[in-house]
């Protein structure tokens, strides 16, 4: 889990991709949505991971991780 920058939110990585929490459930989208990736991927409460859908239509997102935080470049 990665936060955002405002500390509220919270990024999941999987396989070098980021995917961003569906209201508060356990539905996550790909952070690249609204170029028209449809990855997506679904986990129970404890975690666990049940569902995944990992086709993505973009090459993964580039992080440096400075001072335990995350930066894209």
């Amino acid at each position: 889990m990665i936060p955002t920058r405002s500390g509220k939110k919270f990024l999941l990585m999987l396989n070098g991709y980021t995917y961003s929490r569906v209201h508060y459930g356990q539905h996550w989208l790909c952070s690249s949505k609204a170029q028209g990736c449809t990855a997506r991927v679904q986990r129970i409460y404890d975690g666990t991971v049940i569902r995944v859908n990992t086709e993505h239509t973009h090459p993964p997102p580039k992080y440096i991780i400075k001072n335990g935080s995350y930066f894209k470049v």
